[in-house]
């Protein structure tokens, strides 16, 4: 070879995010909350996304009972609204059995749909609706490219107490001015 092989200039990060479900309830998850996910935050009443691109690797769900031998279900859609496939949403769903094993979901999206491919970080479309009971855990598996070019998303919906520069993990619902997903062990605003 004479010469050195190209590289990607941009940044791509694939890390698990995990969450936990403080109320029960049906979540409808944009990409834009993805792509609020990751914020910085510039004021203490603002922040901004720091990814300009997300692609869903999975997601997963372990829904626990919230009392003995009371079974709970928990189900994950696609709503599949565009390009690829064509036709109905593909939907997983679980319950619970026993005392000791919880309901648990995994899937990623389908094949040769939009949702399989990467977005852009502050797109309204669904990616995804999860139904989940109280205290069920959420683990979203998704690679970003960190934004590069200067632009600017501010995140949607209430920033309040944010160290200016700090690095935050936003709800997985915040867009919908709702905290009842919030991230574990991250700091969050």
């Amino acid at each position: 070879m004479n010469h050195p092989p190209s590289i990607p200039a941009t940044l791509t990060v694939g890390h698990t995010l995990r969450f936990r479900a403080a109320a029960a309830g049906t979540y409808s998850i944009t990409w834009q909350d993805l792509g609020d996910l990751l914020c910085v935050a510039d004021t203490s009443t603002s922040a901004y996304q720091i990814v300009s691109n997300v692609r869903l690797r999975t997601v997963e769900i372990w829904a626990p009972m919230a009392a003995d031998l009371v079974p709970v279900t928990t189900s994950l859609e696609w709503p599949l609204t565009g390009g690829g496939v064509a036709g109905n949403s593909v939907i997983r769903t679980d319950t619970s059995m026993g005392s000791n094993i919880p309901a648990h979901v995994r899937c990623k999206p389908p094949r040769f749909t939009l949702d399989s491919y990467q977005q852009i970080s502050n797109l309204s479309n669904t990616a995804f609706k999860i139904v989940v009971p109280v205290n069920s855990i959420i683990d979203v598996s998704l690679t970003v490219t960190l934004r590069d070019d200067g632009s600017v998303n501010a995140v949607t919906g209430a920033v309040a107490a944010a160290t200016v520069g700090a690095l935050y993990c936003r709800a997985l619902s915040s867009t919908s001015s709702t905290t009842a997903l919030p991230p574990i062990s991250l700091k969050t605003i």
